[in-house]
């Protein structure tokens, strides 16, 4: 395909003068690594162009979209537009471009004016991703850091052998109902997840600043773990000498504020919970199975897709149709944004990179929407945050979000 084609591609696609069949061709281009090169040089080219403004056409982003999910892991879809449908101008270049450089959608939300401004992001910092690993917290105190050991058998306890495999933990189970009963905890640090199996063959994933405790072995009579932070569970079902389910509870355990605090019960089924101390509200989420959740004298029963809101005067909100998609986006590798606000925004990539974050001025009222891989670096997360009104500085571990 001759260069001067594409330009003229390019060109129409800014200028909206698009027919179908040069929509199809154009958005195959972008598809093309081969071409990427070239397209962000005309990009960049033609950025240059004050009139290169267009009205949104929001009818663009499911064929977008398609073309882009047709490979999303080397290329991950991030759509960051206005909530408000009357909006009808964005910098389309800007977003292309960003796709091009970086395999990233971008479009943002601004609940304050139209206007898109600008800002450097003032830091040369690069901070990395958080990555797989944890702390174990054997039954007699002692610790050991998973995430640094070798494959094999890394220690017995009470009823269970702890096999790391492939830096995955699992318990696996000795049967020894007369052993007794001992707990360990296993906690993943700011910058650190994790995933395990329980003896009882349950897979428990464990996000950033996250523990659980549990029985290396379990009975018959009960299995009862405790957490804090955010975990998702695919709870095994185990079944008694009698015939009867193994009952599974989860308690939800803050210990700064016990109106947060609740139970659990599970048959066997797949759900998350955030109790995260620093969000407002305890969020359990059912996928898969149903689960009944307890506090004091209350009961509640959850089906499949709904999500009950344990707020902090110690009462429950419940939610019909959730967004698993944005629910289990943090085990699946990416942080997904549904008009969410900043300061939602900035406490997720705080315990995932590992930072504090500080707010100078009054916070801007931005609503973001669309995913951002979480292996990126931060420094390019600013870069995406950055094309709205924001501009972020590093002060060591520190970042500093400037209006």
């Amino acid at each position: 395909m001759q260069n001067s084609h594409i330009h003229n591609l390019v060109r129409a696609f800014l200028e909206n003068e698009l027919n179908e069949t040069e929509q199809q061709e154009f958005y195959q281009l972008l598809k093309d690594p081969a071409q990427r090169e070239l397209l962000s040089e005309i990009f960049m080219e033609l950025n240059g162009d004050p009139d290169l403004q267009l009205p949104f056409d929001e009818s663009l982003m499911p064929v977008l979209k398609a073309v882009m999910q047709a490979d999303r892991a080397a290329a991950p879809v991030v759509e960051m537009y206005s909530p408000k449908r009357s909006r009808r101008w964005i910098w389309i270049a800007a977003a292309v471009l960003l796709l091009l450089t970086t395999g990233t959608w971008l479009f943002f939300a601004d609940n304050k004016n139209g206007k898109e401004e600008q800002h450097a992001i003032a830091s040369t910092v690069s901070i990395p991703p958080g990555s797989d690993g944890a702390i174990l917290t054997l039954a007699d105190g002692s610790k050991m850091l998973l995430d640094s050991l070798a494959d094999g058998v890394i220690a017995r306890q009470q009823g269970a052998d702890l096999v790391l495999k492939n830096r995955e933990l699992a318990y696996e189970s000795k049967k020894n109902l007369n052993a007794p009963v001992v707990y360990n905890t296993i906690t993943t640090p700011r910058g650190r997840q994790y995933q395990f199996q329980l003896s009882d063959g349950t897979g428990v994933w464990l996000n950033a600043g996250s523990s659980i405790t549990f029985p290396t072995a379990f009975s018959n009579t009960g299995r009862n773990v405790k957490i804090t932070g955010e975990v998702y569970f695919e709870v095994a079902k185990k079944m008694a000498s009698g015939g009867n389910r193994v009952p599974f509870t989860v308690s939800v355990n803050d210990p700064a504020d016990a109106a947060r605090n609740m139970d659990i019960l599970v048959l066997g089924t797949h759900f998350n919970v955030n109790a995260y101390a620093d969000e407002p509200q305890v969020n359990t989420t059912l996928l898969e199975g149903s689960i009944q959740l307890k506090k004091n004298n209350e009961q509640y029963l959850l089906l499949p897709g709904q999500q009950a809101r344990l707020q902090n005067n110690g009462t429950f909100k419940m939610i019909d149709r959730i967004n698993a998609e944005e629910v289990l986006a943090w085990k699946d590798g990416f942080f997904y944004f549904d008009h969410t606000d900043l300061q939602t925004v900035m406490r997720q990539l705080s315990r995932w990179y590992d930072v504090s974050v500080e707010y100078r001025g009054e916070i801007p009222d931005l609503k973001f929407v669309g995913e951002i891989p979480r292996s990126a670096q931060l420094d390019q997360v600013f870069q995406i945050l950055g094309k709205t009104k924001l501009r972020f500085t590093v002060d060591n571990k520190k970042i500093i979000v400037h209006p």
